[in-house]
């Protein structure tokens, strides 16, 4: 895609293709200069639809033909939506937005909840005709003049969603409201296959991307009496939960369900080590994942029978897979978007929390404050500790192949991604030559 189109707009190409493709809808995607073209191959002009972002005006425009096939139609929505653009000829907005960001704000969870409402909003005869930005949520416009119908939406911290039904009561805007509602609890929004299991186990991980302190991977075992517990403490999937909240409810989770949590944790140091080796034969991260993921699945049965496994999709499954002796016997399930399962949403508390407390355990060893992610407060503070401790602390407290490292210290390529000391803290025994790291001891559940 053209540099001349924002890092958000691409950001929507990417969810929308993975919206279509849970929508089993075969589309194909055109790069154009300012923007993007979604179209059903096959199907002619009425199949497909554009997004333009206007540098000049700094505005978006969402362009769809009348008649738009209906399949496409949720799709335009999210597109709507996200970006705050409008159809031509349609409703006019009092403002323009200049990113989807601004609309919605950091709730994306929100944009998908009002997309997977629209199909049968429409087919009663309602169309969101307009929309504005509420903070933590957004008002939905159904219809136009004094008659519109007007329905609030909110996301909570927790992630948990509400509706409530804006101006004047009536019978239609009560119907709109209750097709709004979000439906049942934890539950609603699986797969007909989860929703069938008796007991499972779900796995999750926190720090691969970010460039200080451990990687982290959860696995918490669960049946329906125990989702019923976690709904009732507004459990929700880590990465839309403030610290605290995370804090507080991975407390709770081995308050009342140690036997039920699992946490493999890698270190710096480890890590390093590990994924020098998997890089030696050939492997990438992926594979560092994927044996981190078997570990945390291997130890949490050693205390479950469960023989499901809903693991939240980073690759294909056989990264994980050949680290199994067991794998055949296991039932894998694995999916994008499967923190919508309530045991891989605890799982991810859990790995976050773990990787938030090694986190400042580190920061307090180095004498700095080591924040999340990879971005430029990042590199600042990785310079400071080069100064005060030299080149060999970021060993001992970052993932060095990130190229964080080369702007940090000013190399480049494969001596960066090789550390900035020659010598690397091993961790743990010896490891079967066969398997890179395979037999190295990473840590254990609490």
């Amino acid at each position: 895609m053209s540099d001349k189109v924002p890092a958000e707009l691409k950001v929507l190409a990417d969810d929308l293709m993975v919206e279509a493709a849970d929508r089993k809808l075969y589309l194909k995607f055109e790069s154009l200069e300012y923007g993007f073209r979604f179209f059903l191959p096959g199907e002619g002009g009425k199949g497909q639809f554009s997004v333009y972002f206007s540098p000049k005006k700094n505005r978006y425009t969402v362009v769809a033909p009348a008649g738009l096939d209906p399949d496409l139609v949720p799709l335009v929505q999210l597109a709507q939506i996200r970006t705050g653009g409008r159809l031509p000829g349609e409703s006019t907005r009092d403002r323009e937005y200049g990113s989807w960001e601004e609309v919605i704000s950091d709730k994306p969870e929100l944009s998908r909840h009002i997309v997977a409402r629209l199909g049968e909003l429409q087919a009663a005869g309602y169309f969101v005709e307009d929309f504005a930005k509420l903070p933590g949520g957004v008002q939905l416009v159904f219809g136009e003049g004094p008659t519109a119908l007007r329905v609030n939406l909110y996301c909570g911290k927790d992630g948990r969603i509400k509706d409530v039904p804006a101006g004047k009561k009536s019978h239609e805007l009560s119907l709109v409201s209750e097709m709004l509602k979000p439906e049942g609890g934890l539950s609603a929004a699986l797969p007909e296959a989860e929703r069938g299991l008796d007991a499972w186990l779900g796995t999750d991980e926190a720090g691969k991307g970010d460039y200080f302190g451990p990687l982290v991977v959860a696995g918490f075992t669960a049946d329906w009496a125990v989702v019923t517990e976690l709904e009732g403490m507004g459990l929700a999937e880590s990465k839309v939960l403030q610290k605290g909240r995370v804090m507080s409810l991975a407390r709770l989770l081995w308050g009342r369900f140690k036997d039920r949590c699992t946490v493999v944790e890698i270190g710096p140091a480890r890590y390093n080590q590990l994924y020098t080796e998997f890089r030696g034969t050939g492997g990438r991260l992926n594979l560092l994942l994927g044996w981190a993921h078997a570990r945390t699945i291997q130890e949490a049965r050693q205390r479950s029978t469960v023989r499901s496994v809903v693991v939240d999709q980073f690759a294909a499954s056989w990264n994980i897979t050949r680290y199994l002796a067991d794998a055949r016997d296991l039932n894998l399930m694995f999916r994008p978007r499967a923190e919508s399962n309530p045991a891989v949403a605890a799982a991810s508390v859990l790995a976050k929390a773990r990787f938030l407390e090694r986190l400042e355990k580190l920061s307090d060893e180095a004498g700095i404050s080591l924040p999340a992610g990879a971005g430029a407060n990042v590199v600042s503070a990785a310079r400071a500790a080069v100064e005060r401790h030299g080149p060999g602390i970021l060993e001992r407290i970052a993932k060095v192949h990130f190229k964080t490292t080369e702007r940090v210290l000013g190399i480049e390529g494969d001596e960066a991604r090789r550390g900035p000391s020659a010598e690397h803290e091993h961790a743990g025994a010896e490891r079967n030559p066969d398997e890179p790291g395979a037999d190295a001891p990473v840590g254990k559940g609490q």
